[in-house]
């Protein structure tokens, strides 16, 4: 004997609408949660890192358009290194040279040798080059690019600045900085005789 279960139909209609309802309730908190305006703003505000040139020892990074650096006083010096500045661009010289200036405790001796150089290093240590501007007996010697890569000396046509008293106004052509690229670096010395008597930075 079979017993069969009559399930009314309204009964029938009703669980379907409700698991109907269910399913698009669902998917609605699905929807909601994928395009919740406060999980873009949380996302907006995930920080980001951004990599600093380090500094390094001895040396002045360039950072930006101006660098410089400050050498204190040497005792007993007949002419002391008091600083450096180097500002990229120069009026009347194509592409991005650099002017580099010498702020001495005078001007330079008019006896014996004297020279002011400036050795600027690429980031990677790859490429090396030294501005200079040399005198004997007060008399102007060289102005050069010394290539530290190829050993070789390259002149510079022109002469520094050099009207004001304790001031050396020179150019690193683009051409140069060009091959040193960017976060490079940079040191000065004053040698008086073949004998470095200050640099900077100190």
């Amino acid at each position: 004997m079979r017993i069969r279960l009559t399930v009314p139909l309204a009964v029938a209609f009703t669980l379907v609408a409700a698991t109907s309802a269910c399913s698009s309730d669902n998917t609605g908190v699905a929807a909601t949660s994928s395009t919740d305006s406060r999980w873009t703003h949380v996302l907006s505000e995930t920080p980001t890192r951004t990599t600093e040139v380090p500094d390094i020892a001895g040396k002045v990074v360039v950072r930006g358009v101006d660098s410089a650096c400050k050498s204190p006083t040497v005792a007993d010096a007949a002419v002391d290194l008091l600083g450096v500045h180097v500002h990229l661009g120069v009026p009347g010289h194509s592409g991005q040279a650099a002017r580099v200036t010498w702020k001495l405790s005078a001007s330079l001796p008019t006896t014996g040798s004297s020279l002011v150089t400036l050795l600027a290093t690429s980031e990677d240590g790859a490429v090396t080059r030294q501005l200079g501007y040399k005198t004997v007996d007060g008399e102007f010697s060289a102005y050069y690019v010394y290539d530290m890569n190829a050993a070789q000396q390259r002149a510079l046509g022109g002469l520094p600045d050099t009207l004001t008293p304790g001031r050396i106004s020179a150019v690193l052509p683009a051409a140069d900085i060009d091959e040193l690229g960017d976060n490079w670096h940079w040191s000065a010395a004053l040698t008086l005789d073949g004998k470095d008597v200050d640099t900077c930075p100190a």
